[in-house]
């Protein structure tokens, strides 16, 4: 495993905020959606120190995760700054440009290697649909946590943003109509994930969280999601949904198959 040490975390940290800061406006204040994702940033450390402590990983080990995971979403603020959505479709894969971000104005000469190319191939790769083959083993338990952690604290912020009647904030141009879209029914079907080609509706956008818990990869961040009422509060948003029924029963059976490390 790799080690970082407390003057590292605390540089990530600084950095960050001083970065992130540069796409604020006057009085340092960011447009709302940059300050969802400012906050975010520090959630998703918090939540990698919470499943990294409950794996028992060693400090320095813990302090790498929280690097990770507040600096995952880091090319959000160019991609929003330039391109005025979050959309990668439309815009630009903001875990690529979170790399390239890094490589480029990090303060990569109080870190040793490996832990460059670790934090970088993290940063790239916490948002693909799917993890590469061959991935180092040195970067996949850093990478698997950041992508727990990342989906753990979406889910909280789509909800919040749900249940306050919010949602066009965070989403905007979705569609509040009650159905699920055929084509993602059938891509779910066919692959048994999604993207969001085939997202048009809220619904759709909240199927395809669902089968995010497929892609979870430790106990601890489904013990989380369990504890937040985060897989009810879903069942019941898709309840109105017949085609719903087949994509929990696929999350049900992840759970009790015991597969997660």
């Amino acid at each position: 495993m790799i080690v970082l040490n407390r003057l590292q975390l605390s540089i990530s940290r600084q950095w960050f905020d001083s970065y992130s800061h540069t796409f604020a406006g006057e009085g340092m204040i960011f447009v709302p959606l940059l300050q969802v994702k400012y906050e975010h940033s520090f959630r998703v450390e918090k939540l990698a120190y919470r499943i990294a402590g409950e794996l028992e990983w060693s400090e320095p080990d813990i302090r790498c995760s929280q690097a990770i995971g507040l600096l995952h979403d880091v090319g959000r603020f160019p991609q929003y700054t330039e391109f005025g959505t979050f959309y990668d479709p439309s815009s630009v894969d903001h875990g690529d440009l979170g790399q390239e971000v890094l490589i480029k104005d990090f303060p990569w000469e109080y870190f040793d290697e490996p832990l460059p190319l670790k934090i970088l191939s993290s940063v790239k790769y916490h948002n693909k649909r799917i993890i590469p083959e061959g991935m180092d083993e040195e970067i996949l338990p850093y990478l698997k946590l950041v992508r727990d952690a990342d989906k753990l604290d979406v889910f909280e912020v789509v909800r919040e943003h749900v249940s306050t009647d919010r949602v066009k904030d965070l989403l905007p141009g979705i569609s509040l109509e009650e159905k699920v879209s055929e084509g993602l029914v059938r891509e779910i079907e066919q692959r048994g994930s999604a993207s969001y080609s085939n997202v048009s509706t809220l619904l759709d956008f909240l199927m395809v969280q669902t089968t995010w818990i497929l892609d979870l990869n430790y106990h601890p961040s489904f013990r989380i999601l369990e504890a937040n009422g985060t897989l009810e509060w879903l069942r019941e948003q898709l309840s109105s949904d017949a085609a719903s029924g087949a994509v929990f029963e696929m999350v049900q059976e992840r759970i009790h198959g015991n597969t997660f490390s």
